[in-house]
């Protein structure tokens, strides 16, 4: 249990991942994460942050976009960050995602 938010309510590292393979397991299209990383440290304000980094591959733009309103829809997660460069191409998507967690 090593994610922890400010009301003090824990996830579990297990619970985490398994939210981001459900917003992907919704998808029609073919969606993989390729690589994830955690980062722990603080923001500008000195508010302590927690944070995933996922890269993947998407087939189409469409179920990326679905993929990352999936995320975003979920309360665990404070904020998901997506640069303007996943959304590109409309096909064959090398994407990066940034994930705040709560």
């Amino acid at each position: 249990n090593f994610f922890k938010s400010r009301d003090k309510e824990t996830h579990s590292a297990p619970a985490v991942l398994e939210e981001i393979i459900k917003a992907k397991s919704e998808i029609s299209g073919s969606i993989s994460i390729t690589s994830f990383s955690y980062e722990k440290g603080v923001d500008n304000s000195g508010t302590p942050l927690k944070k995933i980094n996922i890269l993947g591959n998407a087939e189409t733009r469409e179920g990326f976009l679905i993929f990352l309103k999936n995320l975003k829809n979920n309360e665990k997660f404070l904020r998901v960050l997506s640069p303007p460069s996943n959304i590109l191409k409309s096909m064959d998507i090398d994407y990066s995602v940034s994930i705040i967690i709560k």
